[in-house]
């Protein structure tokens, strides 16, 4: 499966899928949020684009949000992902 069919799956029918499946796989925690995370972080750093956004069909502004707040899980910056 293309990664961003993967990590950006949904977007005609839900724009906020990725954030909602990272929020349930970093809400699940453990092993699968590793394993999760580890993967979605590998893939999202080999398709950024050369100037640091991404793009997919919603477009480059939206990508790269969900990107960002996706890659920053770990961090927990957003008060709504704190444990």
């Amino acid at each position: 499966m293309d990664v961003l069919d993967r990590v950006f799956r949904g977007l005609r029918d839900d724009e906020a899928e990725p954030l909602n499946s990272a929020q349930a796989a970093f809400q699940a925690s453990g092993e699968y949020w590793s394993r999760w995370f580890e993967a979605t972080k590998r893939d999202l750093l080999a398709i950024q684009q050369p100037d640091g956004s991404w793009a997919d069909l919603v477009g480059s502004n939206y990508a790269t949000a969900m990107a960002a707040i996706i890659l920053q899980l770990p961090n927990q910056y957003l008060p709504i992902m704190e444990n």
